[in-house]
């Protein structure tokens, strides 16, 4: 079995393949069609030899037959002879030199890189040998000048009117993979993507489809667009640095949030960054700047907070005590408790220990005003004579047995609390509580409500320890204290409790609500129900006093009438 060379890859297969088993190259056809034009060109010069022969055999039977005949006849032998010689030389001329000639300068323009030329002459006998394949040979030849010259779109367009000739098709993918180097140069990555992309795997066109998108993840970057750049640089996966890439892009994002005081989100990318480059160093100064910034705006708290955590990073911890200080002295009045656990914890900072009595004062008020009378006669004690801490314990004194939970002993309706200096009303009706809750102030001995109205109550405690509440009337411009039995009213010790109950009030009737709703409702239960029951359901009218109706369809309001 003899080898051959592939005429597509050049590789050596058997003259009796069918294809070539390195690039599927039909060989068998090739070998076939090669086989069927050179017996086509032998027949033909197989025919034109017979021919010329035949006429040449001719002569020779003429002559022959002329020598035998007549002298007279010689001249006219010989003309007629020599006629048909010319003849066939002419036909020889015609039928073989002439096709031969143009073939062969075909070929020489060929071999010249004339191809243009040598195709129109290739066509002009594409009968003769292998005219047809060298025509398109020169056409293939062609668009290989194109493409080397980088007319890639000329190129595309000959090689694809060639089809399957020759590597055409790879041709082609070589020509726009070329298209997109160029676009790739001049920074044009867009379209060199588009085109890579739909060369599938040619090639490296994977690769350089990721060689163009890192190249614009980098200009995206350089020009500041980090959220784009991230996007690209992220759906690299691990291509090239782009990891690192991604990094240093939340690196300059972080910088540029920092820069314009956005610190929350500068704080929050330094943290993702971790050990990158010096992003826990920047980390703290993010945070350092968070902190004074809002130290400079008065938020204490928040900025000590901060400082308190950055250790001691600068002058973190001055001015982290600093901040407490401030925040300190700002709560006094409204939190003077933890105003004063600073102070007292930090006594030699600035002049915080001349700030603890007003603290302590202001706790003492607030556990006064709590009803932990104890508490505050005992930190009103501490104070000695600062402000009016001996009137307060003075009143502490007095208030003590007014303390707990009355009830007015008879109906049970009412009930009357007591927590330091506050008086709360609570009424019990028709399942609502009522809670009405005022201040105090102590009149002598006595406790009276504080409403600047000319309507304020007065307690006293009796003998038997019962809680009397009388009224301060005003006659003609004065205020007189009445206990009078016409206006007081006494109530029995409930409890020592000083809670007061939540309040519940009733709500009134409402279209959409149910029969029992409206029965928990402010109108109660109706004097009189009257019923109509039809196929299409029940109809209520609900009866109520001083000609109130409500109307239930199906056991829903869905009317009023007051």
């Amino acid at each position: 079995m003899a080898l051959i060379s592939c005429p597509e890859c050049s590789h050596e297969v058997s003259e009796n393949a069918a294809s070539c088993p390195y690039c599927g190259f039909g060989v068998a056809a090739d070998i076939e069609r090669k086989e069927r034009v050179e017996q086509e060109r032998l027949d033909q010069e197989r025919v034109r030899q017979e021919q010329i022969e035949q006429a040449q055999q001719a002569q020779i039977e003429e002559n022959a037959r002329r020598v035998k005949s007549r002298a007279r006849k010689k001249k006219a032998i010989i003309g007629f002879a020599s006629f048909v010689v010319v003849a066939a030389l002419c036909c020889v001329a015609l039928f073989v030199v002439t096709p031969l000639l143009k073939y062969q300068n075909a070929v020489k323009l060929m071999r010249e890189g004339d191809y243009k030329n040598a195709t129109i002459e290739f066509n002009k006998i594409s009968d003769y040998r292998n005219s047809n394949e060298l025509a398109e040979e020169c056409v293939y030849n062609q668009a290989v000048n194109y493409m080397n010259a980088g007319e890639y779109d000329t190129a595309i367009s000959i090689f694809t009117s060639l089809g399957n000739f020759s590597d055409s098709a790879d041709k082609i993918s070589e020509c726009y993979y070329q298209q997109a180097m160029v676009y790739m140069k001049s920074e044009d990555y867009d379209e060199a993507i588009d085109i890579l992309t739909s060369l599938d795997d040619y090639s490296d066109s994977v690769e350089k489809v990721n060689e163009c998108n890192y190249a614009k993840a980098v200009g995206y970057m350089d020009s500041g667009d980090y959220a784009t750049a991230i996007n690209l640089f992220t759906s690299l996966g691990d291509y090239s640095d782009s990891i690192e890439k991604v990094n240093e892009c939340n690196y300059a994002k972080a910088i540029n949030y920092m820069k314009n005081e956005d610190y929350d989100n500068a704080i929050k990318l330094f943290t993702l960054l971790g050990k990158f480059s010096d992003s826990e160093t920047m980390l703290s100064e993010c945070k350092y700047r968070q902190a004074t910034y809002l130290k400079s705006r008065g938020q204490y708290q928040p900025a000590a907070d901060i400082y308190s955590m950055l250790g001691n990073y600068k002058d973190s911890p001055a001015l982290y005590i600093e901040c407490e200080y401030q925040h300190a002295c700002g709560i006094t009045n409204k939190s003077p408790l933890e105003a004063l656990s600073f102070f007292e914890n930090n006594p030699d900072y600035k002049d915080s220990a001349d700030r603890i009595p007003e603290c302590k004062y202001g706790v003492a008020i607030n556990m006064y005003n709590a009803g932990e009378l104890e508490k505050a006669r005992d930190t009103f004690g501490e104070l000695n004579d600062y402000n009016n801490s001996l009137a307060y314990i003075t009143n502490i004194d007095i208030l003590m047995p007014f303390q707990g939970t009355w009830t007015d002993g008879v109906l049970g309706i009412m009930d009357i609390i007591i927590c330091g200096p506050q008086i709360t009303d609570v009424f019990r009706l028709d399942g609502e509580v009522r809670v009405y809750t005022d201040n105090g102030k102590i009149n002598g001995n006595y406790l009276q409500t504080d409403t600047n109205t000319n309507y304020d109550y007065i307690y006293k405690l009796d003998k038997n320890g019962n809680l009397i509440q009388g009224q301060i009337i005003n006659k003609n411009g004065t205020l007189t204290i009445s206990f009078d039995n016409n206006v007081s009213q006494t109530f029995v010790k409930k409890s020592d409790s000083t809670i007061k109950p939540a309040e519940s009030r009733k709500d009134p009737p409402a279209i959409g609500m149910t029969a029992q709703q409206v029965r928990n409702s402010t109108w109660g239960s109706p004097d009189k129900i009257n019923t109509t029951t039809t196929k299409y359901g029940t109809s209520e009218q609900w009866v109520y006093e001083n000609n109130k109706y409500i109307y239930l369809e199906d056991g829903i309001v869905t009317a009023i009438q007051n």
